[in-house]
């Protein structure tokens, strides 16, 4: 049980321990690349110079940045409006859809009811026919 605390503090101590290295290899990158900066410009002059054309092409950069970030946002806008133009006609078209599902439905009762009426029709023509061949029921036709 008391090995737990003093672990803790251990693992604390290290992590402070570390933090303190990072920071002074920071420190040491730091001074490294100022040294290498110094040695390799003959003069101040050299450097600024050397500077701002690093400014001058990160500057471009940014503005190629920019425009393809511009031009990626009209490219979105306008997909956006296709995609609500599309969808807009998706919905014309499932209304038109759902008006023709209304029409099928309606022209499949009426090929019911009329197929009905020509089996009624049928059927009543099967009983005339036979009725007059029946000689008894023809009498009563005719009389």
């Amino acid at each position: 049980m008391e090995a737990a605390p003093a672990w803790e503090d251990k693992v604390a101590e290290q992590s402070a321990l570390q933090e303190s290295l990072d920071q002074a290899e920071t420190t040491l990158k730091t001074l490294y690349a100022k040294q290498g900066r110094q040695n390799q410009f003959n003069s101040k002059r050299e450097r600024d110079e050397h500077l701002t054309e690093q400014i001058d092409e990160l500057k471009q950069h940014i503005q190629r940045r920019r425009d393809h970030a511009s031009s990626v946002e009209e490219d979105l806008s306008q997909a956006k409006v296709e995609v609500d133009d599309l969808s807009e006609r998706q919905n014309e078209l499932r209304g038109e859809l759902d008006g023709r599902k209304e029409d099928v439905k309606r022209l499949t009762a009426e090929v019911a009811a009329l197929k009905d009426s020509q089996l009624d029709a049928q059927e009543k023509r099967k009983s005339v026919f036979s009725s007059a061949s029946h000689p008894f029921i023809a009498e009563t036709w005719d009389g």
